[in-house]
């Protein structure tokens, strides 16, 4: 997305010289026992003065044994009834008192540099947004599968692609947070993309989006097909509320996906012969790839009948 630049509109340095800025840490997080301490601990092993970071853990309501996990930790917990994650979201900007925040997700561990990579980045007033790599670690064929495909990765998301403007996944990111406020934050109507739409938001006011490959997460994989599927799904509506929202903005043509069915088929028809690869991952690669851009299709034809959008 082509954004004019205006100086005059931009918030100064955040990082000068000689110092690092105090910076809140913020983790969402719904029912993830399962994941929320090895995050929790990755945070407390950042190489970053400790003085300078608040860890901000804002609970949506859960209702498994995840504010038992949390309370071991030396962190601020919020609580509050499930509301969703864009809602959660708000209400750490609402709580952080530091100009900058950086999100990361509970099912999520940071590499001990993760900040220190990011911070820097700041140093240009124009800068608005950073993030940094996603990485999908293991030797799980759907582990292997998601890093393939970059399913969950700040690199894929930050390209200028012609069916989707840049953004960055708050499974690693870090904004200015007085601009998040002023603009109203997170749109929680959104189930997902709301992370996209805040980065689209963002970019028409002439701040600029930055991804590094660095300042590294490693994110949970899925383990099951039907959670796969479950996730595809809920990225396909999500992208066509996006186009609800922005498709004044952002012009009809850029939200034709065809090529999704396309590859949806050549998919479909590669399972047959994939099952003669010579490696496991190899023969599961066509499955995967249909499981997964069925949910996208099914989710889009979900989201054009609840947003009451015609689009395919």
């Amino acid at each position: 997305m082509k954004v004019k630049f205006h100086p005059d509109s931009f918030m100064g340095r955040i990082v000068e010289p000689g110092g690092l800025p105090a910076i809140t840490v913020a983790v969402c997080v719904y029912n993830g026992a399962v994941t929320i301490e090895s995050c929790l601990e990755s945070l407390m092993n950042l190489e970053y003065p400790r003085d300078r970071i608040t860890i901000l853990v804002v609970d949506d309501g859960s209702t498994d044994r995840t504010p038992e996990i949390i309370r071991r930790f030396p962190v601020r917990c919020i609580t509050g009834e499930n509301r969703g994650v864009a809602h959660a979201r708000n209400t750490a900007l609402a709580h952080a008192e530091t100009d900058l925040i950086a999100f990361i997700d509970a099912d999520c561990r940071a590499d001990s540099r993760w900040l220190v990579d990011l911070v820097p980045l700041f140093d240009q007033a124009q800068t608005g947004v950073v993030g940094g790599k996603i990485v999908t670690p293991g030797e799980h064929p759907l582990a292997r599968y998601y890093q393939i495909r970059r399913i969950v990765s700040n690199e894929e998301f930050s390209g200028d692609y012609p069916f989707s403007p840049p953004f960055l996944a708050t499974a690693n990111v870090m904004f200015r947070r007085d601009l998040v406020v002023g603009m109203g934050g997170f749109n929680p109507a959104f189930r997902a993309g709301e992370d996209a739409d805040l980065c689209w938001r963002i970019q028409q006011t002439g701040y600029r989006i930055v991804y590094i490959p660095a300042g590294t997460v490693y994110h949970h994989h899925r383990t099951t097909l039907r959670e796969l599927f479950r996730q595809a799904v809920l990225y396909g509506c999500g992208g066509v509320q996006l186009y609800a929202h922005h498709r004044n903005r952002m012009g009809w043509k850029r939200w034709i996906w065809w090529g999704l069915y396309a590859r949806w088929l050549m998919a479909a028809c590669s399972v047959p012969p994939g099952i003669f690869r010579k490696t496991p991952l190899g023969r599961r690669m066509a499955i995967y790839d249909t499981v997964r851009l069925t949910g996208v299709v099914w989710g889009r034809l979900k989201g054009a009948f609840q947003f009451r959008v015609g689009i395919l």
